[in-house]
């Protein structure tokens, strides 16, 4: 009966195992922000060293590569916004002209290097776009909509973000400072460790769970290792030296089946400031 308990159960639906699929596929997608302009540049050069030539195929080979330079251009667009989402959620800039693609001010929310594409190539897309979760997330419960009125404030999503800019004020705390998003990559990996693992399946497949997709589950789970890298993090009062021990005790303790509940859990707390 033990050894029954504790199979993992696949997912119970095709939306859910596609779904699943296609997560994983954007892990393994390289970030597309500026890689149009390199695209461009490189056809520029090639249709410049094709000119007088007489090729029959020149006509087709530049249909695909308006083709592809269509497609970059998409891909370029929506990388473009979930980074800077992210880079405004922390530092609060705002501002509507278009920020460098490449430059020292990547730094200032915990990229390692001047180049974001470089830092997430471990985990592609996904690193990215499970930083946006975090930096989106509401871990304050929601205001009934009758005691909203009542007081007159409704619930505008004033906590949204909070535990990141919380996460983010520590990492540029002096003594235990850390870089933010180069470590959101690493619980990046550790999230796709339990998904291929399927040590998410029992969350999402429960009737009575509050998890309608694998993304919704996926989320909860990241945010919870944030929750708790940053109370760990805060409280024993850790530097860069402490940051491998530090790092191996909580992937031991949450990149495994029972470390996912706990994940969870936490993900609903809001953080101290």
């Amino acid at each position: 009966m033990s050894a029954f308990k504790g199979q993992i159960k696949p997912l119970q639906s095709h939306r859910l195992l596609d779904e699943r699929e296609r997560i994983l596929a954007l892990s393994q997608m390289p970030l597309k922000w500026n890689r149009r302009k390199k695209l461009k540049k490189k056809n520029e050069k090639t249709k410049t060293n094709n000119d007088g030539n007489n090729n029959k195929n020149n006509h087709n080979s530049e249909e695909e590569e308006e083709g592809d330079e269509i497609e970059l251009e998409k891909a370029d667009e929506m990388h473009r916004k979930m980074v800077l989402t992210i880079y405004a959620k922390l530092t609060g800039d705002y501002r509507e002209e278009e920020i460098d693609a490449v430059g020292k001010h990547w730094e200032t929310i915990g990229f390692q290097g001047e180049d974001p594409s470089t830092d997430v190539r471990a985990c592609g897309a996904l690193a990215v776009a499970n930083m946006v979760s975090f930096v989106l997330f509401n871990a304050a419960p929601a205001i009934p909509a009758a005691a909203s009125a009542a007081s007159g404030n409704a619930n505008n999503g004033v906590t949204l973000g909070r535990n990141a800019v919380a996460v983010h004020r520590l990492s540029r705390c002096p003594g235990q400072q850390f870089p933010m998003c180069a470590l959101g990559v690493t619980f990046t990996s550790w999230s796709i460790r339990v998904l291929e693992n399927g040590f998410l399946n029992e969350h999402i497949n429960d009737r009575n769970s509050k998890f309608n997709s694998v993304w919704d589950c996926l989320d909860s789970y990241y945010v919870g290792v944030w929750n708790i890298f940053y109370k760990t993090w805060k409280r024993g009062k850790y530097s860069l030296k402490d940051a491998s021990a530090v790092l191996k005790h909580l992937e031991k303790h949450l990149a495994c089946r029972t470390g996912v509940s706990k994940a969870i859990r936490a993900s609903e707390r809001v953080l101290d400031m």
